[in-house]
Formats: C-alpha cells, sequence, structure tokens
C-alpha cells in the first residue's frame, strides 16, 4: 500500500520558523515562563505542536488549487507581521516579575507598566494591583499581540485558506489571550456577564452572572474526594463566589481560572474547531464533544486534588511550583490525547465506509 504523499506549500514554513525564533527570544529572556501554564508562555509551545498537527493534516489532503501565487508585497507584509511578536519581545523583554526591565533594550516594557499603572492609579500599591501591572497585563497584552500578527500574517501569505487550515491553532492564541484579559481587568471574579433573559421578561432578575459562581460546585466536588482520601476538610463560600477551602489546616483560595472555567472554555472552542471539517453525524459530533466535555470536567478535578495533596505531602514549595508550571498539564495532555483519539475513530470509521 503506497503512503499518502505530502504536498508542502514552504509559504506555510514561514510561520513555524518564526514562531520558534519568537519562543528562542522569550527563552534567553525568561526560561521558566515556557514552563508556566497559567499567564505563562507553555502554551506557545501547545500552539506549535497543534500547528504542526493542522499542517501535516492539510499536506496530507490538499484542496484542489485555484490561484494559489501572491505578490512579492504580500509575501513580504507576510513575513513581516509574522516577526512582530519576535520584535516586541526584543524590545520588551517581559520578565514576569517585579524585575521587569532587567532584558528591556528600548524601554519598551517600561511603557507597559506605566500604562497598568495608569489603569488602576499611579498611587496605587496593593499587592493585586501590583501583581495585574507587573504580571496579568503584559502577558496579556503579549499573547493579543502574536494572535493578531499571526493572523493578519497568514492571511496575507495564504489568505483564507491558510485562515481555515489553522483556524484551531490561531483560535488558540486567541482565546488565551482573551482569558489573560478577562483575568487582567476583571481579577476574583468582578467580570461579569449580563443576564440576557433579562431583557425577555420582567420575571427574570435583572443580576449578571458571574463566571466566578462556577468556582462552589467544583471545590464541593473536590472537598468531596479529599474527605473521601482521609483529608480533614473545611469549605467556606466567600462574598464574590470563590472559595477558602482548609485541608488538615492548609488554606487554599480557589477563584475561577483556578477551578479550570477557563479550561472548559478553551477546551469548547477548539473540540468545535477541530470537529468542523470530520466526516461525522450531527449527532456522532455531539457525542464527542460531551465525551470531551467530561472528560476535561474530571481531569481538573484531578488536578485540583494533586494539587493540594502535594501541598499537604511535600510542602508549600513543591505546591507552588506544581500549581505554577505543571498542573496546567494535566489539561494540555487530556486535549492531546483526547484529539488524537478523534483523529484514529475518525480515520477507521473512513476506512470501514
Amino acid at each position: 500500500m503506497a503512503m499518502p504523499s505530502l504536498e508542502i506549500d514552504y509559504r506555510k514554513l514561514l510561520i513555524p520558523f518564526s514562531f520558534i525564533i519568537m519562543v528562542l527570544i522569550a527563552y534567553i529572556t525568561d526560561p521558566l515562563s515556557l514552563q508556566q501554564t497559567w499567564e505563562g508562555r507553555a502554551f506557545y509551545l501547545f500552539f506549535l505542536w497543534h500547528f504542526a498537527l493542522e499542517f501535516i493534516l492539510g499536506s496530507r489532503n490538499p484542496k484542489p488549487k485555484t490561484n494559489s501565487s501572491v505578490s512579492w508585497a504580500r509575501m513580504i507584509g507576510g513575513f513581516f507581521m509574522l516577526m512582530i511578536p519576535t520584535i516586541y519581545l526584543t524590545l520588551v523583554g517581559v520578565v514576569f516579575s517585579e524585575k521587569t526591565g532587567e532584558f528591556s533594550m528600548f524601554g519598551l516594557n517600561n511603557a507597559v507598566t506605566e500604562f497598568g499603572k495608569f489603569l488602576w492609579g499611579q498611587g496605587s500599591s496593593s499587592s493585586i494591583q501590583t501583581y495585574l501591572t507587573y504580571t496579568s497585563l503584559p502577558i496579556s497584552l503579549e499573547y493579543i499581540i502574536v494572535a493578531a500578527s499571526m493572523l493578519i500574517g497568514i492571511f496575507l501569505l495564504l489568505d483564507f485558506d491558510g485562515i481555515r487550515q489553522f483556524s484551531v491553532s490561531i483560535s488558540l492564541l486567541w482565546l488565551i489571550g482573551a482569558f489573560y484579559m478577562i483575568n487582567t481587568f476583571g481579577p476574583y471574579a468582578s467580570a461579569s456577564f449580563p443576564n440576557f433573559l433579562s431583557l425577555l421578561s420582567p420575571i427574570f432578575p435583572k443580576s449578571g452572572f458571574s463566571i466566578q459562581g462556577f468556582v462552589p460546585f467544583i471545590s464541593s466536588i473536590v472537598a468531596s474526594v479529599l474527605q473521601r482520601m482521609g483529608y480533614v476538610v473545611q469549605m467556606a463560600v466567600l462574598p464574590d463566589s470563590s472559595v477558602q477551602m482548609l485541608v488538615n489546616g492548609s488554606g487554599f483560595l480557589i477563584y475561577w481560572p483556578c477551578a479550570g472555567v477557563y479550561s472548559l472554555f478553551i477546551y469548547t472552542f477548539v473540540i468545535l474547531l477541530f470537529l468542523k471539517g470530520f466526516p461525522m453525524s450531527l449527532l456522532a459530533k455531539l457525542s464527542c464533544f460531551v465525551i470531551g466535555a467530561v472528560g476535561t470536567f474530571f481531569v481538573n478535578i484531578l488536578r485540583l486534588v494533586s494539587v493540594m495533596y502535594i501541598y499537604n505531602t511535600q510542602g508549600a514549595a513543591a505546591g507552588d511550583i506544581f500549581h505554577d508550571y505543571y498542573g496546567e498539564l494535566f489539561f494540555l495532555v487530556w486535549i492531546v490525547f483526547y484529539l488524537f483519539a478523534l483523529m484514529i475513530v475518525e480515520r477507521g470509521s473512513t476506512k470501514d465506509s
């Protein structure tokens, strides 16, 4: 049986080439950020993996060419847009700590932090506003810049065909940037969405639905699992719907990013985009979506239980490292495994038919 041939459009190689250069700059300025998932750069590596997957699938199943040529102006413009993240990181050199500025060559990082100080008040010095200024805002802005540059660069090089082929990879960057921005401008559940049902009838209340409202439900399941493991657990829901939990006397504060709300959100869009080209019935796609969502939910429960277990058995230092760097790998490993499983099932069903 002959192996399927790969038809490679070498314009597409400019995309990972430019992105790898940016990742190398990120590694030089702040190597630990590539291990950090929440408000870190680990998702850049996940983007590269997903891009490679979409690249291979697109090369194995090429569509008939209509007009694949682009002008030199678009080629140059597209490559320049792809290099903007590298230029930005070189000029800003953001380090996710109060040492921001060590790697700055032209002081643009100071402009970012000054903008943050302006947003939250020049005279403010609270820990949360320091965190927003020096950590949350820079990484949020960086992801938005990277996502916009990739979107425009791919469009200039490959037109709408490129956007369609790499829609999942591009959407991943936008989704991560959007969630980081939500956390930047609405930390600790102050970001809420309006209750649109209230527009339909005066019967419905006018209150909003906060993304933090999901936290007590998740926390109660985590508490139940820990109790079955023999831990003494006390849980209190705070006024903003975040949860204070004591596990064998160790305190934990759980709010919406910790509870995995953003993981479920990312999963939803990734799986919808991934399934868009599958030759499946609507019922089959819905089944795949539900199975993956249930898996994502329980993987998140496992992550929270693991964080608290490590804190209690190996100490706060090990718990902090696991929480900041390795905990979210549970979600990444799960979604990679699940997408591969769906590909195998889809190819098997195609051969059978």
